[in-house]
């Protein structure tokens, strides 16, 4: 049983990085370069970054609750549960924090856009501020992955005696 749950935790962490890497990395920045709006682009993108963090909070939850439910008999790593817990308060402060202000930014700047008004340089700060938690979440992420991916990372080696 510890196995399965082992591998269902694995599974789980990786479906978040992986939608995190994708739509951060690959996805978002095609946005930007396709499409001649960039209006529409960072609408889309912060529509898909809410769904990363809304995946990210679902995920991170299970992930705690299966790791709870197996006691001391502990499938994932140690380091790997720290690296999931501040993934989980960086997704929540980005999602119910900095993007409740970008989103006030954007509504006061109007249809044009927050990045063609006075709100500029306010905009700019708190982008880049969920920017570098967004990068934080991933560097944890990818780190989680690679702890998770060897069963027993975190024990001590046993010396045969």
């Amino acid at each position: 049983m510890t196995t399965t749950i082992a591998r269902l935790q694995r599974l789980i962490l990786t479906l978040w990085v992986g939608a995190m890497w994708a739509v951060g990395y690959l996805v978002v920045p095609v946005l930007f370069s396709a499409l001649n709006n960039p209006v529409l682009a960072g609408s889309l993108a912060g529509e898909l970054f809410a769904n990363v963090a809304w995946l990210g909070l679902v995920c991170g939850a299970a992930l705690l609750v299966l790791q709870h439910a197996r006691g001391h008999a502990l499938p994932l790593p140690r380091v790997t549960v720290i690296c999931i817990l501040a993934m989980l308060v960086l997704t929540a402060v980005g999602q119910f924090v900095i993007d409740p202000i970008i989103a006030g930014i954007k509504a006061e700047a109007g249809p044009a856009g927050a990045m063609a008004s006075a709100l500029k340089d306010r905009f700019a700060m708190w982008h880049g501020i969920a920017s570098v938690l967004y990068l934080c979440q991933s560097l944890l992420g990818a780190f989680a992955v690679w702890r998770a991916a060897v069963p027993g990372a975190d024990t001590p080696a046993r010396s045969a005696a």
